[in-house]
């Protein structure tokens, strides 16, 4: 009996734990998208658009611009630069690439919409995209079990969410030989890349945000300075 009150005494202390850990850095980011909600021009309303309208930039840049660029680039870019066409599947290009052909026009598109529109929400557009990836990734993915967590395989799903490895042999048209990788990739493309696309664009938004506040500091100081300063 006494045992079982040690072992019940340890599970509360463990779980008490655990959502301190979770709860604070959820509640102060909550405090912090509130900030920024009630900083913005016109309030509540005006940041909640400027959101939607990031959100919506994060998943065409996700959907058409990603796969776009890498459709051009391996047809048309690298068969200029290397003066040839690039052979073998297009397919083990596409996906083996998502990383890279989405993280940096998210950061790009980021850094420019901050400077023209200034609002301090896009710091927090990540966590749309981001809650969408987590959600398919812990009901959807593959070896995991909603309800019994510590029996689920973490390494499996996160090679199909996350990994590359892919080995596409032969035509595109061949998709029988294929079908395991490019329901992997297809995956990857729906619901990762738009994670790769948010998180970039965040930061590129914090970046721009960081750098106008640094100049603006530094041109007033001077001018505090100039002020401050009688005159010969």
């Amino acid at each position: 009996m006494a045992c079982l009150t040690a072992n019940n005494g340890q599970l509360i202390v463990a779980q008490l734990l655990a959502s301190e850990l979770i709860c604070t850095p959820m509640r102060n980011l909550v405090s912090k998208l509130q900030e920024s909600l009630s900083s913005a021009d016109r309030g509540w309303f005006s940041a909640a658009w400027q959101g939607i309208l990031h959100v919506a930039v994060i998943y065409i840049l996700a959907r058409l611009f990603t796969p776009w660029l890498l459709d051009v680039t391996f047809s048309r870019v690298l068969p200029l630069v290397l003066g040839h066409p690039l052979g073998g599947n297009p397919l083990q290009f596409f996906f083996s690439h998502l990383l890279a052909f989405s993280f940096l026009p998210g950061l790009i598109a980021g850094f420019v919409n901050s400077k023209l529109f200034g609002n301090r929400v896009i710091r927090f557009v990540w966590l749309v995209p981001v809650a969408v990836l987590l959600f398919v990734f812990v009901f959807i993915g593959p070896g995991m079990y909603p309800t019994m967590l510590w029996e689920s395989d973490f390494r499996q799903a996160f090679h199909y969410f996350f990994g590359a490895g892919f080995r596409f042999v032969g035509e595109p048209a061949l998709m029988s030989q294929n079908l395991n990788d490019f329901v992997r990739g297809y995956a990857q493309l729906r619901v990762t890349v738009p994670a790769y696309v948010g998180v970039a664009y965040s930061l590129g938004g914090w970046l721009s945000l960081r750098i106008k506040k640094r100049t603006t500091r530094s041109q007033t100081i001077p001018k505090v300075v100039t002020q401050a300063t009688p005159a010969n």
